[in-house]
């Protein structure tokens, strides 16, 4: 239950968020409790990493001795270490799934909280000096898999299959299993198929990223905010539609590689000075949702 204090506490981190610049320098003024001291451990999704350090380091003036100590090992550890308290919250770039669910409910009697962050639109991203302006879901699922769940004909390991102009063989690049976004890839993007043993496994999105923008033969994905003037990102053609990864997009439904960034928490175990619910609801607030913005994400309410 929250307390009369903890009101307060949000009533004036309310009023001091409408006027702070995000990103700015914190300034005695913006304390509003300097008495609460404690650490908030949260671990998981590597997508969701430079949001949440961002808006651990803008929650700091408002709370200079709290510390939100954030891990990146990806969304599959995150459950792991919120069932094994070895975590305060789990940052996933999917939605938990029922095993990590009942792992959690078999351990704690009831299943986490979740509270949801933003909507991230997953682009497709090719070299810049490739041609290609847009591909479709049959193409890419020809590309990354063997199985062509997804209506194709072919799988398609040449780019003189595509008929743009460009030649030579293409150079899939995926990320390992212990990313969120690589399962939701291969539900959205190739029908729930399995990945082709070619596909280049690597275990971060910069690795992705730069992989992409040295190599001229590459295709690989990559939330929407990460950014590299050697890469470009592919519009998706959707039956004869071509449909960019764009907020609007994202969020009217039209974009279908789009996901939620979710944190889970255990409500009946929160830390006794309310640190953990105190970071949650500044994600909520006004600065939160203006931060969340800057870092090319959609906020939800």
């Amino acid at each position: 239950m929250i307390t009369k204090l903890l009101f307060k506490h949000f009533a004036l981190l309310a009023g001091s968020l409408l006027s702070l610049s995000v990103y700015s320098n914190c300034n005695k003024s913006d304390i509003i409790n300097g008495s609460i001291k404690d650490t908030v451990i949260i671990e998981g999704s590597d997508s969701m990493a430079k949001l949440l350090k961002a808006a651990a380091a803008e929650f700091k003036c408002f709370y200079p001795n709290v510390t939100i100590q954030v891990g990146e090992k990806g969304s599959k550890h995150g459950p792991i270490a919120l069932t094994a308290q070895e975590a305060h919250i789990a940052a996933m770039s999917r939605v938990m799934n029922s095993d990590e669910t009942q792992a959690f409910i078999d351990q704690h009697k009831s299943p986490p909280t979740k509270f949801r962050v933003a909507i991230d639109p997953i682009k497709i991203i090719v070299n810049a000096s490739n041609p290609i302006d847009s591909i479709s879901i049959q193409e890419i699922d020809a590309i990354f898999s063997d199985e062509l769940k997804c209506g194709g004909t072919a799988t398609i390991r040449r780019w003189d299959d595509l008929n743009i102009g460009y030649s030579g063989n293409i150079n899939a690049v995926r990320r390992d299993s212990s990313s969120g976004t690589s399962g939701l890839f291969a539900k959205k993007a190739m029908c729930k198929g399995q990945y082709s043993t070619a596909a280049i496994e690597l275990f971060s999105f910069p690795e992705m990223v730069n992989s992409v923008a040295q190599d001229k033969l590459a295709i690989s994905y990559a939330p929407m905010h990460f950014k590299n003037s050697k890469i470009k990102a592919v519009s998706l053609n959707i039956n004869g539609q071509i449909v960019d990864a764009n907020a609007r997009s994202a969020v009217s439904g039209r974009y279908p590689l789009s996901r939620t960034y979710n944190l889970y928490y255990n409500k009946a175990n929160q830390l006794s000075s309310k640190a953990d619910t105190l970071f949650l609801r500044f994600l909520r607030s006004r600065a939160g949702h203006k931060l969340i913005k800057k870092s090319g994400l959609i906020p939800l309410t």
